[in-house]
């Protein structure tokens, strides 16, 4: 007769999934309420932009936690590192301060990206001891994809931000109270009248950078999404070893 004891599986295991997810959880919701401060603080005068800030700024930071997600679900350090990287990057966006709060998810990330790995317990022999040229070659192959996936994301942000365009505007109210506004080349030497309003924006988004953004965004998430799902195992040093199963047998 043989009776097994409960499976344990080492808690430096979850350590670094639990971290990853932390900072999944922690830069999406601080994506979703820096996307509604932004649209709150809109100039409530002049014409709309091409494209919304609060939404299109709130996905481009929701990016990094769905990259961080699905490192962290993984076990894929070099997804967490690029997490990281990306959230570091997007907290000095500000000149107020605000977005410094992304440094948390950010520390959340590097501290899963970096968690020692989870030896299996089983004797290392010949099929599954990996040579050190193979830890090499996963090593290289891990750094790349961070700064590939890096480079995507921040890339996104800043693609958004600096294809932008300069924008002067009248507003005149129509007979229903309703201002409609027209874009002008130049308000100087223009009178306004009664019911008008005018004004120019030097940084306006445009449809241009969304496009741009959208794009670099989306080939972040389809990189990271086929590096999670891919289950290769000629990467050891990427992906944590198995968890170690412990059972009491005893056989009568």
């Amino acid at each position: 007769m043989t009776a097994a004891g409960p499976r344990s599986v080492p808690s430096s295991r979850l350590s670094p999934r639990l971290f990853g997810y932390l900072g999944a959880e922690n830069q999406i919701v601080l994506a979703i309420a820096l996307a509604a401060l932004i649209n709150v603080l809109r100039q409530p005068v002049g014409p709309p932009e091409a494209v919304n800030r609060g939404l299109a700024l709130g996905l481009i930071y929701a990016l990094p936690a769905l990259v961080g997600a699905l490192g962290a679900w993984a076990g894929r350090r070099s997804l967490l590192a690029a997490a990281s990287v990306a959230c570091a990057v997007g907290s000095v966006l500000s000149f107020s301060g605000v977005t410094l709060l992304f440094l948390v998810p950010a520390v959340l990330f590097a501290i899963g990206a970096a968690a020692p790995r989870v030896r299996s317990s089983a004797p290392p022999g010949p099929a599954t001891a990996p040579t050190t040229a193979a830890r090499v070659r996963s090593a290289l192959g891990g750094l790349v994809l961070a700064i590939v996936l890096a480079a995507l994301m921040v890339g996104s942000g800043v693609s958004l931000l600096a294809l932008t365009e300069a924008r002067c505007w009248v507003g005149e109210e129509n007979p229903s109270g309703v201002i409609v506004y027209r874009i002008v080349p130049d308000i100087n030497g223009l009178s306004e009248g009664k019911g008008e309003t005018s004004g120019c924006s030097s940084a306006d988004l445009t449809v241009q950078g969304g496009v741009v953004a959208a794009f670099l965004g989306v080939a972040a998430l389809g990189l990271a999404i086929r590096t999670a799902t891919a289950r290769r195992q000629d990467e050891p040093d990427d992906r944590p070893d198995p968890p170690r199963v412990t059972e009491a047998e005893v056989t009568t």
